[in-house]
């Protein structure tokens, strides 16, 4: 059988085989094959998308970069399309992690359309995780730099997608407003858990120096920014690192 609906979860099968000894690091310890899922969710019910390669791809995103499949393996199973796609959104992990993060920047413009829309939905999925919850051995400041990198690869992404893309920019503008208000309750002793969206409600407005509609650097950029990133251990393959490419 090779109607559409079959070749998707032949591809939602593989990759839970693959990720099922991993987890995502939020306090609740989310299983991994929930973050490609949500990728390919977001494809779908957001951005449109019924290119079954495309999701296939999104489903498959990081099965390379953090299991132990191949790509040869991939084309065996998905064809060329699908191998290609899931390539352009790997992360080599021979190379540092900052090296990594620089080239995802740099090759962001110059992706295909549907690696393009792949990093989006990723990327959005991604973020959205991040304000929900802080991950478990992350500081705040680390939270920040992810965000300001993400706005980054999202700037050389452009064009691909305006649902996606505005959701980003929202995101973006949400994190600007939210980040003072939340310092402030700190400062006043309010409680503020890992998971705890209270903060919220006291909303104030404040620029934001991660929207990617922006000049090409931001306008403040922590002196840690890469310490952070070359602090950043390689996931390991059974644990994998729960926000990356």
């Amino acid at each position: 059988m090779d109607s559409a609906a079959a070749r998707l979860l032949e591809a939602a099968d593989f990759a839970a085989r693959k990720h099922r000894w991993q987890r995502r690091k939020d306090p609740e310890g989310t299983p991994y094959i929930n973050h490609p899922i949500g990728v390919a969710r977001i494809l779908t019910h957001e951005a449109g998308i019924a290119d079954v390669v495309v999701l296939q791809a999104a489903l498959l995103h990081d099965t390379v970069e953090d299991t132990d499949t191949t790509l040869d393996e991939l084309e065996l199973h998905f064809g060329a399309q699908v191998r290609r796609l899931v390539a352009e959104v790997t992360d080599d992990k021979t190379l540092p992690k900052l090296e990594r993060k620089r080239l995802q920047v740099e090759r962001a413009p110059h992706s295909s359309p549907g690696a393009k829309l792949v990093k989006l939905a990723d990327k959005l999925h991604n973020l959205r995780d991040l304000n929900r919850c802080t991950p478990q051995g992350w500081s705040a400041a680390r939270v920040q730099e992810y965000f300001q990198w993400a706005a980054q690869v999202v700037r050389g992404l452009q064009g691909t997608s305006p649902p996606l893309e505005e959701a980003l920019r929202q995101l973006f503008k949400e994190r600007g407003r939210t980040r003072q208000s939340r310092t402030r309750l700190r400062w006043r002793g309010a409680r503020t858990e890992p998971c705890d969206h209270t903060w919220q409600r006291h909303v104030t407005p404040a620029p934001y120096w991660f929207d990617p509609t922006e000049s090409p650097e931001p306008r403040r950029r922590s002196p840690n920014f890469r310490g952070h990133l070359e602090g950043e251990a390689h996931s390991d393959r059974r644990t994998a690192s729960v926000f990356h490419a």
